[in-house]
This record gives structure tokens, C-alpha cells and sequence, in this order.
């Protein structure tokens, strides 16, 4: 029987689920389906938004998905534990971050770009923010 999760992160709410086959999940419209059978490694990423990270087979190519959920959300951890379940093999939490970002086909300097757009995105948004609120304080 399938077993559903919910998850906060940010605004957002990832809806997930897990059966005997595939995860499944869908983040606003965008909807993803990796079969179990080609999960190469699992990986949690901690920090005030947890990420769950699994790497997968897709035709002879190592590909990744990345779920992310606010800290502290007990469906987390279920939905860690759900995938675990059929696959207890693919679990990589145990080693350091960068043995396991190896493993995860995740380079440094992709970890970084990804830093830079965060930050850039999150400046770019309150520099949006002031510019409105000093126009609606002024108007």
C-alpha cells in the first residue's frame, strides 16, 4: 500500500508518496516519478531546510533529485525511512558530506553556483521588496 507525505518548505508543500515500485512527488505543477529499483544512494543534507537527496540510474547516466523540507517536520524523516524500507542498501547518511556529494555526482562547484543563485535570487527579490514598499510609503 502507498504511503503519502506532506512537507513544508518555504511556501511550497511537496507532496510525496512511496510504494512498492517508485517515489513519486510533486512540487506545485511539477511532478517526478524515480523507481526505486534505480536508486543508486540516499543522502540527507541538514540546516534549517533539509534536503533529501537521491541519486538514481536514468538510462546509464547518474542524475539526482533533490526534496526539500523545513527542519523539524516529523513527515521527513518518515518519508526518509519509507524509502529506506525497500532500499536499506542506498543509505549514505553516514558518510561525511564530501565522500557522499562524490558518490551523489554533486561537484563543489555546483554547490556553490547554487549558493550564489540563492543569495543572488534572495538580493534580487528585496531589492524588488524596498523598491515597492518605498514607493507605496512615499505615494
Amino acid at each position: 500500500m502507498p504511503e503519502s507525505f506532506s512537507l513544508k518548505m518555504a511556501l511550497n508543500t511537496v507532496h510525496a508518496t512511496v510504494d512498492d515500485s517508485a517515489l513519486t512527488y510533486k512540487i506545485g505543477i511539477s511532478k517526478r516519478t524515480v523507481l526505486l529499483s534505480n536508486m543508486r544512494h540516499l543522502y540527507v543534507v541538514g540546516g534549517s531546510v533539509r534536503q533529501l537527496v537521491i541519486s538514481y540510474d536514468d538510462g546509464g547516466k547518474l542524475k539526482r533529485v533533490t526534496i526539500g523540507a523545513n527542519d523539524g517536520q516529523p513527515a521527513f524523516d518518515a518519508l526518509v525511512a519509507a524509502i529506506l524500507a525497500h532500499r536499506p542498501e542506498i543509505d549514505i547518511r553516514q558518510l561525511p558530506a564530501k565522500q557522499a556529494n562524490a558518490l551523489l555526482g554533486r561537484s563543489r562547484a555546483l554547490i556553490f553556483l547554487g549558493a550564489v543563485l540563492a543569495i543572488a535570487v534572495g538580493l534580487g527579490v528585496w531589492f524588488w521588496i524596498s523598491g515597492a514598499l518605498q514607493q507605496w510609503l512615499d505615494g
